[in-house]
């Protein structure tokens, strides 16, 4: 007796697994297929979602990003990877150039790597399309005005067609032109029908229509939500020692933080560092309004010695930065390649300074 008891019990509970399984299975088909389906409306959020496939699962870290009078807020996708020694020197958030990604195969990539065997953990974060809120150069030049020249032709083929609306119908037609015209009679009443039920059915969500298009907001604007959003992600995690790591235009958008956080940049832990920077002549006439009037914040800037322009311009911001009374700021030239060695030796040159610098500012973690 007890045995078909418990053989009728194991049948029921592997149904009730199965039938959770097929449950849960199809929850989370139902849920990625939403996903893909918002992807598809938001083109960043597509390629971020394509390279989260490329990475480890425990990389992959989702940031919810809000811009400045918006009140949606916006996934991003941050490259997460903790370091690999027990003694953790900090955290460096690294910030790509425009139109890259938070995995660009140079200087990015072999950053976020190779400084976690050192101790430190990196996350790199993805930043906004900057083309995507730029409209198309015009190829053709635009109308001065509106005009139709009428010519002979045109003034006939009109003439023309005004006369066969205006001609009387002929009453001499036989019984199939009277069924024609029924039929006629039913499609415009059919055609009319139609109209009416669209009409009746059109849905207009107004509050979607009102909400605000990410891409009119300025890249900068939306850069800096990125920033400041992976910035707090780092410091939810406890660290003290904060790198910012920016590579060619996000030199900008650094000194665009610190602007808006001066105040905040008190702890002696902070450091950037930026990489072949592109920075315009509007931060380096004036420094100051960026940085402060005492900046005691660490910089080092990597300079491609290959570059001359390059060069030129790295003296015209070491000048900038004497002028605003910067406290630590070096330049180290190097010669800037994509080759495995570089990257070695980049990682190497950082690791260095950061160990020198931040240690003489503060005890490391």
């Amino acid at each position: 007796m007890q045995k078909p008891i418990l053989a009728l019990a194991i049948v029921v509970v592997i149904i009730l697994n199965t039938a959770f399984a097929e449950t849960a299975q199809a929850s989370e088909s139902s849920q990625g297929s939403n996903q893909e389906r918002a992807a598809y409306l938001d083109p960043e959020l597509k390629k971020q979602q394509a390279l989260a496939k490329t990475l480890k699962a425990h990389e992959i870290e989702w940031l919810e990003v809000s811009y400045p009078e918006s009140s949606e807020s916006h996934k991003t996708l941050a490259i997460a990877h903790p370091s690999l020694i027990a003694e953790e020197q900090g955290a460096i958030l690294l910030i790509h150039d425009k139109e890259q990604h938070a995995d660009w195969p140079q200087i990015i990539r072999p950053l976020r790597q190779t400084l976690p065997e050192s101790g430190w953990y990196t996350l790199s974060v993805s930043l906004p399309d900057d083309t995507r809120g730029k409209l198309p150069s015009r190829e053709l030049a635009a109308k001065d005005f509106d005009q139709l020249t009428l010519s002979e032709s045109l003034r006939a083929s009109l003439d023309s067609g005004q006369r066969n609306r205006n001609e009387p119908a002929d009453n001499s037609s036989g019984p199939s032109e009277s069924i024609t015209n029924e039929q006629a009679t039913d499609s415009t009443e059919d055609q009319t029908q139609e109209t009416n039920d669209a009409e009746e059915s059109v849905d207009i969500d107004l509050a979607a229509a009102q909400k605000q298009d990410k891409n009119k907001i300025p890249y900068d604007v939306r850069a800096l939500s990125h920033i400041e959003k992976a910035v707090e992600a780092i410091t939810s995690k406890g660290y003290q020692n904060i790198v910012m790591v920016a590579h060619r235009h996000s030199a900008e958008l650094v000194l665009n933080y610190v602007k808006a956080h001066q105040n905040e940049l008190t702890t002696p832990g902070f450091a950037i560092v930026l990489i072949e920077p592109l920075v315009g002549d509007a931060y380096l006439l004036n420094l100051t309004e960026w940085l402060g009037d005492t900046f005691s914040v660490p910089i080092l800037e990597v300079v491609s010695r290959s570059n001359l322009d390059a060069v030129e311009k790295a003296k015209a911001r070491d000048l900038a930065m004497r002028k605003a009374g910067v406290k630590v700021f070096r330049q180290l030239f190097l010669t800037v390649s994509n080759t495995e060695i570089f990257h070695e030796s980049l990682s190497r040159r950082v690791k260095l300074w950061l160990d020198t610098t931040l240690s003489e500012n503060t005890n490391l973690q």
